[in-house]
C-alpha cells in the first residue's frame, strides 16, 4: 500500500487506501505522479488503465486544475494516440475529450507561451497528436469542438518557430474546414463553437498587436484570436471591452485582404480585392511634403477612376515581385497623375532598405477602405486610462445619471424651441419673463415640464427632449419621418442658448457633432447654420456649398491676425523641411551615381573609408593611373569575359561628386584630338581609346566582398596587386562611401519625419485654436479618431452623435474623451445597422450591433419618437405594425393631396425585363428598359404640372443611378437624384421640411 502523495502533486486531495481486488476509488482525480507512471507503460496498457479507472475525467472536471497536470494528461493521451495500437482509442477519446476538456485547453493554450515558454513547443506537439487522433475517430464532432482550439494553437505556434508543426496544424485546420463545407452551413452548432472563446483569455495584450496587418499574417490562412461582441450583459472590465472591439475591427479589415492574397497565390478569383499587374516602382521622391515611391500602374480600361473607389488616399496596398512569397506594405499617397499618366505615389510602410525594388510588381488592394479602420484601431489602443462613460458602455448600468454640470437649482430657457429670434450669444444673461418656457428646472420630472402645446412638440418629442437634456448618456430612437434631425437641432439650440450653464468660462469648449458619413454630418450642420455661424467643419470631403465656408482650412486662414506667433512657427518648420528635402534629393542622386559610377572618383572622396597606409601609397600618383594600368589589361579582360554582365553607368552625376576620369571626359578629349591631323594627335586618340576600354572593363569587374575585406587587412602595398584585385578594392571603397551616403540619407529622412510631425503639431494647435472659437464643431468618426489628440485638448463637454445606429461601436468610443460630460445618441437601429466588411463577423460575432442598439437591448432608458410627419398613410401602413408597432401618423400627413395623373398614390410595378451586369468594380447592375419606363413616368408627371424638384428617383444600384443620370442629361431634364448606397439620409427629418410630392423607386426588390 502506497503512502499519501505530496499536495502539489496530488492536487490537494488525499489518496484513499487500496483494498486487494478492489478498483481504485473513482471519487478523486488522477494525480500527477500517476500520470508520470502511465507514460512509462506501453500505450495499450496505459489506455486500458485510463479506461478502467476513469479517474482522469475527474481531473478535467475540477474547477481548478494545475497547468502541469493538464500538460501531463495531454502527453499521456498523445502517448496512447501515437501508437500503432488503435483498439478502444475512440472510446478513450470520447471519455476524456468532452467539451469541458476543450474549454480548458483553449484557455491553457493561450496562457502557455506566457507562463511556460520553454514547454510550449512540446505541449503543442503532444496536443496535435491528440487532436489528429480525435479528428480521425469522430470527425463530425470534431467540426465544432476543434475549430477554435486549432485556431488558438496556430496563433501561439510562431513562438516555437517549428515550421513543420505549423504545417501539420494547417493541414488539420483545412480538413476541419472541408468537413464543415460538406455537411454544416450556418447551423446552430457554430454559435456554440464560437461561444467557447467568449470567456477565454487573449494570447497577448491587444496593444501589442500592430494596427497595420503584418506581412506574416497576410501570407498564410491563419485565423487570429478574437471574441464575440457582448451584446447582452456587461463586459468584465475596460480591457476586455477594448480587446474585443479592437480584434473584431482589425479582423474585419484584415480577413478580406488575407483571403484575397492567398486566393491570388492559388489562382482563385476573389472579388474582395483589386489586382494591378506589371507595376514598376521608381526611386523615392518628395512630393507634397511626403517621401514616396512613384509606381507606374495600368488601370483597367473599362474603369472610370473618378467614379470608382480605387486607390483612395491612405488605402493599404500589398506589393510583391516574387508571387507573394514575400510582400511589402504601403499606403496610397498621391493620385494626381494616376488617371492621365498612370503614376501612383506610394508611401512604403515595410522596411524596404534591403529589398530590391527593381523588376515587375503585383499590387493587391482591398476594397475595404483602410483609413476608416486605421485611426480607430489606434484610438482603441490609446485608451489606456479608462473608457468614457464606463458605467454604461462597459457595465450597462440602466440607472443613468444626470449631467454633472446640472445643479439642483439649474434653470434652462426653452423659449428658443418656438422662437429662433431669441437665440443669444453664449454666456449672455437672460432676463426673466412670465413665459412657462423661460425658467424650466432641469432636474425636475417630466410631469412638471412645460406641456407639448407650450413647447410646440408632440408628446414623444417632448419626452425625447427631456431625456436628452436630463441624462448624461441619452439615447433617442426615431423611426422614418418622426423628426430625428429636427429634435437633434432643437436640442442643440437649447444647449447653445444655455451654454453659460455647461460651458466653462475659462476653458470653454464647443458642442461636438459626430456622424459616420459626410452627407449626414453636412445635413445636420446646415440646420445648425440657420441659428449660428460659429461652426467649424473638420475634414475636406463636403459637397455642401453652405457648409464649405465653415471648413477648418478656411476658418484657420481667417484667423491670421490672432495667430501670428503660431504661424511664424509653422513658417520656420516649413523652411527647415525644404532645406532637408533638398539635402535628401542631393543625397539620393549621389547614392544613385555611386551605385554604378560612370568613371573613377578622385582620391579625396575616399578619405573616410581608405586605410591611412593605402592613402599614403595612392597619393604618389593619380588613382586612374593605379586602375587603368595598360600592362595589366589582359588579366582584366579575362575576368570580365567570365561574368557576362552588361555595364550601365549612372546618367545623373551630382556636381559635388568629383571624378578623375569619366567616359564623358575621355570622349571629349578624343574629339579634341580628332580636330588635329598630326601624329601626336593620332597617338593621343589611340591612348584615349585604350583608356576607355580599360575603364569599361574595370567598371564591369565584380566585387568579391569577403576576400577584399581580408585583403584590406593583410595587404601592405596596393601597387603590387593585380588589376582585378585593384578594381575590387576600389569598388569596395566606393560601396563604403555609398553606405555612408545612405546612412546620411536615412538620418535626413528621420529628420524630415520629425519635422513633419512638428509641423502637424503646429497645424493641430492652429486647428485647436480655431475650434475653441466656435460654438459647434462637426466631424466624421474617422476624422475624430484621426484627430484624437486635438479632441483630447479640445475636451468637448457635450457630444451629439447623429445617425448613431449606423456607426460601429468602436468608431463611437474613439470619438469620446474622458472629459466628456454629456453624450446624446440619435438614430434608429431598425433602419440601417453599421456596415461590416466580413459577413461572418457582422452576424455570428455581432459586429454589426451598434452601441446605440446594444444600450437599448440591455435596458438603458431611451426615448422613441412616435409620430411620423413625412409619409401619407398609404405608405406608412407598409411599416406598421410589422416593423414599428407604435408608429403613428401625424394629422398633417392625412391632408396630402393625391398624385395628379395616377390612379393610386402607391403602386408596385412588376416586369420581366432582365437586368445587365455593369462592367466595373462594384459588381453593380443596370436595367435599360426599367430606366426608360421611369423616364417616361417622370415626363408624364412633369406634364401634370409637377416641377423637377418635386420628384425623386431612388436607385438601388449605383449602375442604375449613373444610367438614369445619363439619360436625364441627354434629355436636359434637371432632377434631384439620390443613390441609396451613398445617400442613406437624403431626406431631412424635420416635420416642416419641404416634402417631395412623388417618389419613384427604381429596381426595388424584396
Amino acid at each position: 500500500m502506497t503512502g499519501p502523495r505530496e499536495k502539489d502533486v496530488n492536487l490537494g486531495l488525499q489518496r484513499p487506501s487500496d483494498t486487494k481486488g478492489q478498483m481504485l476509488s473513482q471519487s478523486r482525480p488522477v494525480t500527477s505522479r500517476e500520470l508520470e507512471d502511465l507514460l512509462k507503460l506501453h500505450p495499450k496498457e496505459a489506455a486500458q488503465k485510463l479506461l478502467h479507472r476513469r479517474s482522469s475525467c475527474l481531473l478535467v472536471q475540477k474547477q481548478e486544475v494545475q497547468a502541469e497536470s493538464l500538460m501531463l494528461l495531454v502527453q499521456v493521451l498523445a502517448h496512447v494516440a501515437a501508437s500503432s495500437w488503435k483498439e478502444n482509442i475512440g472510446e478513450l477519446i470520447l471519455l476524456m475529450c468532452e467539451q469541458r476538456f476543450f474549454d480548458r485547453m483553449c484557455s491553457h493554450t493561450m496562457r502557455i507561451r506566457r507562463i511556460y515558454p520553454e514547454k510550449c513547443h512540446d505541449f503543442l506537439k503532444h496536443l496535435f497528436i491528440l487532436l489528429e487522433a480525435y479528428a480521425e475517430a469522430m470527425i463530425v464532432v470534431a467540426v465544432d469542438s476543434l475549430s477554435n482550439l486549432i485556431d488558438i494553437c496556430m496563433a501561439v505556434l510562431p513562438v516555437t518557430e517549428d515550421a513543420d508543426l505549423l504545417k501539420k496544424y494547417e493541414q488539420l485546420q483545412k480538413l476541419i474546414l472541408e468537413e464543415q463545407q460538406k455537411w454544416y452551413n450556418d447551423g446552430p452548432g457554430r454559435k456554440g463553437a464560437i461561444s467557447l472563446l467568449d470567456n477565454a483569455e487573449p494570447p497577448e495584450d491587444f496593444r501589442e498587436v500592430p494596427s497595420f496587418p503584418t506581412c506574416e499574417e497576410l501570407l498564410k490562412r491563419r485565423k487570429p484570436f478574437f471574441r464575440r461582441n457582448v451584446t447582452k450583459g456587461a463586459y468584465k472590465d475596460n480591457n476586455h471591452y477594448l480587446d474585443v472591439q479592437f480584434r473584431l475591427l482589425r479582423e474585419d479589415f484584415t480577413r478580406p485582404l488575407r483571403e484575397g492574397i492567398n486566393d491570388f497565390k492559388e489562382g482563385v478569383r476573389n472579388r474582395d480585392i483589386r489586382v494591378y499587374k506589371d507595376v514598376t516602382i521608381s526611386k523615392p521622391v518628395i512630393k507634397q511634403g511626403e517621401i514616396m515611391h512613384i509606381a507606374r500602374v495600368k488601370l483597367p480600361k473599362n474603369i472610370s477612376f473618378k467614379k470608382s473607389k480605387r486607390l483612395m488616399h491612405e488605402n493599404l496596398l500589398c506589393l510583391s515581385n516574387d508571387g507573394f512569397k514575400t510582400l511589402l506594405l504601403g499606403t496610397v499617397a498621391d493620385t494626381d497623375d494616376l488617371e492621365c499618366k498612370g503614376f501612383l505615389g506610394i508611401k512604403l510602410i515595410s522596411d524596404h532598405q534591403m529589398v530590391d525594388l527593381k523588376g515587375s510588381f503585383v499590387i493587391i488592394e482591398s476594397k475595404a477602405y483602410f483609413m476608416a479602420y486605421r485611426y480607430v484601431l489606434q484610438g482603441l489602443k490609446n485608451l489606456t486610462d479608462k473608457v468614457p462613460f464606463e458605467p454604461y458602455i462597459i457595465h450597462v448600468n440602466p440607472n443613468v445619471d444626470i449631467p454633472e454640470y446640472l445643479r439642483k437649482d439649474t434653470l434652462y430657457d426653452l423659449r428658443v424651441v418656438k422662437d429662433l429670434g431669441l437665440m443669444v450669444k453664449p454666456a449672455m444673461v437672460k432676463k426673466p419673463t412670465s413665459s412657462p418656457l423661460c425658467n424650466v428646472p432641469m432636474r425636475s420630472d417630466l410631469d412638471t415640464w412645460p406641456t407639448s402645446e407650450e413647447l410646440g412638440l408632440d408628446d414623444s418629442q417632448r419626452r425625447a427632449l427631456h431625456n436628452a437634456l436630463t441624462r448624461c448618456f441619452a439615447v433617442i430612437q426615431g423611426p422614418p419621418g418622426t423628426g430625428k434631425t429636427f429634435i437633434g437641432l432643437k436640442i442643440t439650440q437649447i444647449l447653445l442658448h444655455n451654454s453659460h450653464i455647461w460651458n466653462h468660462k475659462v476653458k470653454s469648449s464647443p458642442i461636438l457633432i459626430i456622424s459616420f458619413t459626410n452627407h449626414a454630418l453636412d445635413q445636420f450642420l446646415e440646420g445648425i447654420s440657420e441659428y449660428t455661424n460659429k461652426i467649424v467643419r473638420v475634414g475636406s470631403r463636403t459637397n455642401s456649398t453652405t457648409i464649405a465656408r465653415f471648413q477648418i482650412k478656411h476658418i484657420v486662414r481667417s484667423l491670421r491676425i490672432t495667430r501670428v506667433t503660431r504661424e511664424h512657427g509653422v513658417k520656420e518648420i516649413k523652411q527647415e523641411i525644404e532645406h532637408v528635402e533638398k539635402k535628401i534629393k542631393k543625397l539620393q542622386v549621389r547614392a544613385e551615381c555611386l551605385e554604378c559610377p560612370p568613371g573613377i572618383l578622385r582620391l579625396n572622396e575616399f578619405v573616410t573609408v581608405i586605410p591611412k597606409i593605402f592613402m599614403l601609397q595612392l597619393r604618389e600618383a593619380p588613382l586612374s593611373l593605379w586602375l587603368l594600368d595598360q600592362r595589366l589589361l589582359g588579366e582584366a579582360k579575362m575576368n570580365v569575359k567570365r561574368q557576362n554582365k552588361v555595364f550601365k553607368p549612372a546618367c545623373n552625376v551630382p556636381s559635388d561628386l568629383q571624378f578623375e576620369v569619366t567616359f564623358e571626359s575621355l570622349e571629349k578629349q578624343r574629339k579634341e584630338f580628332e580636330s588635329n591631323k598630326n601624329v601626336l594627335a593620332q597617338m593621343g586618340i589611340h591612348f584615349l581609346l585604350r583608356q576607355m576600354e580599360a575603364l569599361q572593363i574595370g567598371l564591369q569587374i565584380h566585387e568579391d566582398p569577403d576576400k577584399i575585406v581580408e585583403l584590406e587587412k593583410t595587404c601592405d602595398n596596393v601597387w603590387r596587386l593585380g588589376i582585378v584585385r585593384r578594381w575590387q578594392l576600389y569598388k569596395h571603397w566606393v560601396r563604403k562611401v555609398r553606405c555612408q551616403v545612405l546612412d546620411e540619407s536615412s538620418s535626413a529622412v528621420d529628420s524630415h519625419r520629425k519635422l513633419s510631425e512638428d509641423l502637424q503639431k503646429c497645424k493641430n494647435e492652429l486647428s485647436l485654436y480655431a475650434m475653441k472659437q466656435a460654438s459647434v464643431v462637426g466631424m466624421t468618426t474617422t476624422a475624430a479618431a484621426r484627430n484624437a489628440q486635438v479632441l483630447k485638448d479640445l475636451a468637448p463637454s457635450i457630444v451629439i452623435i447623429e445617425e448613431a445606429a449606423e456607426v460601429l461601436e468602436s468608431h463611437v468610443v474613439t470619438s469620446l474623451t474622458t472629459q466628456c460630460k454629456h453624450v446624446i445618441q440619435i438614430g434608429d437601429h431598425q433602419q440601417l445597422r453599421p456596415s461590416a466588411t466580413v459577413h461572418e463577423l457582422a452576424t455570428k460575432y455581432e459586429l454589426e450591433i451598434s452601441l446605440f442598439e446594444r444600450m437599448i437591448r440591455n435596458g438603458l432608458p431611451f426615448a422613441t419618437l412616435e409620430f411620423q410627419h413625412r409619409m401619407r398613410p398609404s405608405i406608412s401602413t407598409l411599416l406598421v405594425p410589422s416593423i414599428y408597432p407604435a408608429l403613428k401618423d401625424s394629422p398633417s400627413v392625412r391632408d396630402f393631396p393625391h398624385i395628379r395623373g395616377l390612379q393610386k398614390d402607391v403602386f408596385f410595378f412588376s416586369h420581366t425585363y432582365p437586368e445587365e451586369k455593369k462592367a466595373g468594380d462594384d459588381l453593380t447592375h443596370e436595367n435599360v428598359r426599367e430606366a426608360q419606363f421611369l423616364m417616361g413616368l417622370c415626363r408624364h408627371l412633369m406634364l401634370q404640372g409637377y416641377t423637377p424638384d418635386e420628384v425623386t428617383i431612388l436607385a438601388a444600384y449605383s449602375g442604375q443611378f449613373f444610367l438614369l443620370r445619363k439619360m436625364l442629361f441627354y434629355r436636359c431634364c434637371s432632377r434631384l437624384f439620390s443613390d441609396t448606397s451613398g445617400l442613406r439620409n437624403a431626406s431631412a427629418e424635420r416635420p416642416r421640411v419641404q416634402r417631395c410630392e412623388d417618389l419613384c423607386l427604381g429596381q426595388f426588390s424584396g
